[in-house]
């Protein structure tokens, strides 16, 4: 549980709450009127949650006044469990999200996802944040373009994801890059049934596996034996590779795995390539979207969907040290930190607030 920030009482949050009883939080000597009020309208846990999770149980950490909306059916609701004010919205866009985002009279929106930004400006409240945790450009719509002119300022979790916003006509002076952080990986013992080679990701198409088992194919058929696996749940599971769902040791399939792969054909960031590096493993990954902004030279980098390069370049990374790339795994350590993407965002937040007119 998180603590209570020095000089404020903490909350009484044995247990998430709904609108009315947090309003009378809200409105209680507990915590301050006003908070900024974060919106995530999707029930799964994948990096965009996971990342909220971090920015949202580091600001509390931090003193600042901070409430998630966020569907009660879905694990980040369950994880911000008695460290982060809650309040229920319904998934995906309803126009109820608008009204009850309203009620909180936030001081600044944040939005996480793109149904939450379309509910943050449709509540028509100043000024609105948007997190852009994806590379894709904004739609052409007429509702999307009108959606993506209104908000003060978009967090981009990368310079890629930056490029996307401008290339989509969003003007450069309201995006800044905060990059994606966390915590590294605490120290763990291997897991028993770590593989040679460990992709960590949801199953699903852009996540690359079926370039990665094509991948795998080539490499025994040259008379490799590997074991390689992947810590993820999702629709698509291609033949050859293990799967081994979702897995909360993750730390310790890292540790006693020799390489990490990340085979994406789109990646905002990448934060298990982030985690990877952080753990001071041998990183094989996809030139695409911020990858390479993470490994930079540390690394082994191949084109999106190809399975012959993916195939030459595990082959080379198995006969490397990890200690080859240390230079690589401090730098992911200073830049991508937990505690510097809090102080970047808190920094967005505090600028639209002054440039907001009270």
């Amino acid at each position: 549980m998180v603590s209570a920030p020095r000089g404020m009482p903490a909350p009484p949050l044995a247990e998430n709450l709904e609108l009315d009883s947090l309003m009378t939080v809200l409105a209680s000597d507990r915590l301050p009127l006003r908070p900024v009020v974060h919106v995530d309208s999707d029930p799964g846990w994948r990096g965009g949650q996971i990342l909220l999770h971090t920015l949202a149980t580091g600001l509390v950490e931090r003193g600042h006044p901070t409430v998630v909306a966020c569907p009660r059916q879905g694990r980040l609701w369950r994880m911000l469990q008695g460290c982060v004010p809650c309040v229920a919205i319904p998934p995906g866009i309803s126009w109820k999200t608008a009204g009850i985002l309203r009620r909180l009279q936030p001081s600044v929106l944040v939005a996480h996802t793109s149904h939450a930004h379309g509910m943050c400006v449709a509540a028509r409240l100043e000024p609105v944040v948007v997190h852009r945790w994806v590379d894709v450009q904004p739609g052409t719509t007429p509702w999307s373009r009108w959606k993506y002119r209104q908000p003060a300022r978009y967090i981009a979790c990368s310079q890629a994801v930056a490029a996307a916003l401008r290339a989509g006509g969003v003007s450069p002076e309201r995006i800044v890059v905060v990059y994606g952080g966390t915590a590294p990986p605490a120290a763990a013992a291997p897991a028993p049934d770590a593989p040679d080679i460990l992709a960590v990701g949801a199953c699903v198409r852009h996540k690359g596996h079926a370039v990665l088992a094509a991948a795998v194919a080539r490499l025994r058929a040259r008379g490799h034996v590997l074991d390689v696996a992947v810590a993820g749940a999702g629709p698509e599971a291609p033949p050859g590779l293990r799967m081994l769902g979702l897995r909360e040791d993750v730390p310790a399939l890292l540790a006693g795995a020799r390489v990490f792969v990340q085979p994406s054909l789109s990646e905002g960031l990448g934060m298990a390539v982030v985690e990877a590096m952080m753990a001071g493993k041998v990183v094989v990954a996809s030139r695409v979207g911020g990858i390479p902004e993470v490994v930079g030279d540390e690394g082994f980098l191949v084109p999106p969907g190809d399975p012959a390069a993916l195939a030459d370049a595990l082959e080379r990374a198995l006969e490397f040290e990890p200690a080859s790339f240390r230079a690589g795994h401090e730098r992911v350590r200073t830049l991508m930190s937990a505690a510097g993407m809090v102080r970047g965002a808190r920094e967005v937040y505090d600028s639209v607030q002054s440039d907001s007119p009270q």
